[in-house]
């Protein structure tokens, strides 16, 4: 049982470590990638960050976020 334990701890760190790479192919345009949950609110970050930033909204322009349904995962 034991080992097994520690088999899974060594995947998580691999996971984690992964999820932490450098990937240069993606930063070549020198813009921080922001990911928003509102259009309102990549819309603030967009003024603020100007040509420096690349936003993605996760909710589309019109979308009003009082009408999204939460659902829970686990």
């Amino acid at each position: 049982m034991g080992f097994l334990k520690s088999i899974g701890g060594v995947l998580a760190a691999l996971l984690i470590l992964t999820g932490c790479g450098n990937d240069t192919a993606e930063r070549d345009n020198g813009k921080l990638n922001v990911v928003t949950t509102t259009g309102m609110i990549g819309d603030l970050v967009e003024n603020i960050g100007g040509k420096n930033v690349e936003v993605t909204s996760l909710m589309g322009p019109g979308v009003d976020p009082i009408y999204i349904k939460r659902r829970r995962v686990m």
